[in-house]
């Protein structure tokens, strides 16, 4: 029986269709005013941008002749609503002249530019589209290069010979966020051309600026009121990112500065938020020494209390996340890896903490063991040893044994729940060096559960860290694809049953396909007529085996001998062949 809505949702009308009501009630945007005429222009203009042209060539002269049209005009329409946000669209698509001449029209008196609500939009375009040209146009092959690199410089230096003035504005910072991005070579842009030349050094005259900004900026008597405010700590967050990947030294440098800040205001318990955002900025550019400092300074003896907190056990997963090694990693499971505090973070609902400390383990293969028995204990299914089957479940839901055979008892017509941060932290534990406990734990789910875990959006991925991990053996693999031997056909007639059957299917040997294929066949009425199962009798070759299987078969092992001779080209890692030692 098909559900029916009782309330439709209403459709959306689209931008161009609001402006064209607009229009003809007589209010042509707002902002700068702007005649009936040049905004039903512009109205047209938006119209044609989002449709498809014959060729490139047609593409490239709508752009063009709209751009002569703004000339003299380039101030006043990208003051007004409509007009700035399809100048905005086009200067993407624009030549270097016509960027050019917006850019030197604008950069005449930038103040005003600066403060506005729709131009600061069409100068940011600029300021991304000027450095992607920088990192496309080859190096001294062309004056438009310098005249990016010189236009770029210039707005720097205006912005930080007024900084004291532009910080504290909402749409000249972001502007000054990304000058320094696009000083940087962080700046990010959808390239239109394909002739790319990506590889080529950062200009020395803007590597000479970016530095500059950063020491004034740590020079600066307000950086103490700076950290705390949203906005310009959200400025200090993208001045740090940008840092961190122009420069190595440079970070350290400016985290130093910050954290000495940052720390005395800690020592006086008046951090806020937005300082904490700061400190979860510095500690993704993972310098060893700056992140030991920061954990000593701001997280040593406090990581239980913050790791149940509402809203610093984020700075606590960005502390996991962004550990730099083994070391550290110990450090801070010296408070956090035990039974008792996983499971009071539990508790607290601060799933990610716990997600985090599983990748930090996987990903720096270590305290593995240790983190496995912490959380099985958790979990309460270490005693006695039969539930210890029951840990993959229990993870996915976040819940220890208790609570989800409460859940279970109280709500038998539904499936068991999965939850995002579960379902990340199960995966980790299945690339974990010995992931045995785990890996049975799968095993012993019942088919029924499991078609439900891998038909789940989020509980897909466990099939994918399942069938790619290198520590899970080819015999575990197996006996999970003759568990679901006989439901092979509901998980292909599924979104997201067919993506993780085909993760099954990638790794699976010729005899394991046979299995798959077989099952399927029995069921090809069903799966023709089905969006996702058409797909899975075309790239199985479901029909062909049901009729020549000897065909099939020659097919098949003449597509793996050929995926096994060009892996390394393809880029593709073989799954782990080594069976698993039974203890």
């Amino acid at each position: 029986m098909s559900f029916e809505p009782k309330y439709k949702k209403k459709k959306k009308k689209s931008f161009i269709s609001k402006a064209k009501k607009f229009g003809k009630s007589g209010r042509f945007g707002k902002g700068s005013y702007i005649s009936e005429d040049e905004y039903n222009y512009f109205v047209r203009v938006m119209e044609l941008d989002k449709s498809e042209f014959p060729s490139e060539e047609d593409r490239e002269m709508f752009v063009s002749n709209t751009f002569e049209h703004t000339v003299g005009q380039e101030v006043l329409l990208a003051t007004n609503q409509l007009s700035s946000l399809a100048i905005e669209r086009l200067i993407k698509k624009g030549n270097d002249e016509c960027v050019i001449r917006f850019m030197e029209a604008l950069g005449a008196d930038m103040r005003p530019i600066l403060n506005d609500c729709y131009a600061s939009h069409v100068f940011q375009t600029l300021l991304k589209k000027a450095s992607q040209r920088i990192k496309e146009i080859p190096e001294n092959d062309s004056k438009s290069r310098e005249d990016y690199i010189a236009w770029i410089i210039k707005v720097g230096k205006f912005l930080l010979n007024n900084i004291e003035d532009f910080m504290w504005d909402q749409y000249a910072n972001q502007i000054m966020r990304t000058v320094l991005e696009a000083a940087s070579g962080t700046c990010e842009l959808e390239p239109e051309s394909k002739n790319t030349c990506s590889d080529q050094k950062l200009p020395k005259a803007l590597r000479t600026f970016f530095k500059d900004f950063c020491i004034h900026v740590q020079k600066m008597p307000q950086l103490n009121d700076m950290v705390d405010s949203v906005l310009t700590s959200g400025f200090l967050q993208s001045l740090v990112k940008c840092a961190s990947k122009a420069s190595p030294k440079l970070f350290k440098s400016l985290a130093e500065s910050l954290e000495a800040v940052l720390s005395t205001k800690k020592s006086k318990n008046k951090i806020d938020m937005a300082s904490w955002r700061l400190i979860e900025a510095i500690l993704a550019g993972k310098n060893e020494e700056v992140n030991k400092s920061i954990l000593d300074t701001f997280f040593r003896g406090n990581l239980k209390r913050d790791a149940s907190d509402p809203e610093l056990n984020f700075c606590v997963q960005r502390l996991l996340e962004n550990c730099p090694n083994k070391e550290q990693l110990e450090e801070i499971f010296e408070e956090l890896n035990s039974a008792e505090a996983i499971e009071t973070i539990i508790l607290s609902k601060h799933y990610g903490v716990v997600r985090a400390m599983g990748e930090a383990c996987k990903n720096l293969s270590t305290n593995q063991g240790s983190f496995s028995l912490s959380l099985i204990g958790a979990l309460h299914c270490n005693s006695p040893s039969e539930r210890v089957n029951m840990v993959a479940s229990l993870i996915l839901a976040m819940k220890d044994f208790e609570k989800f055979e409460h859940f279970k008892m109280m709500n038998e017509d539904e499936n068991s729940p999965i939850t995002l941060q579960g379902s990340l932290l199960l995966q980790s534990c299945l690339h974990f060096n010995k992931p045995i406990k785990f890996v049975q734990s799968v095993l012993s789910i019942n088919a029924e559960d499991l078609v439900h875990i891998f038909s789940d959006p989020k509980g897909s991925h466990v099939c994918d860290a399942f069938m790619t991990s290198k520590f899970v053996g080819e015999k575990s693999r197996e006996k999970l694809c003759s568990i679901l031997k006989g439901h092979m056909a509901t998980l292909a007639c599924n979104k997201f049953g067919s993506r993780s059957l085909d993760s099954i299917w990638k790794v699976s040997p010729l005899k394991t396909r046979q299995a798959i294929v077989s099952s399927l066949s029995q069921h090809l009425p069903k799966l023709k007529g089905d969006t996702f199962g058409r797909f899975v009798v075309t790239n199985y070759g479901v029909e062909l085996f049901k009729h020549h299987p000897d065909d099939w078969s020659a097919a098949q092992g003449k597509e793996m001998t050929t995926k096994r001779l060009f892996a390394d080209i393809l880029g593709e890692d073989e799954p782990a062949k080594k069976k698993m030692k039974k203890k």
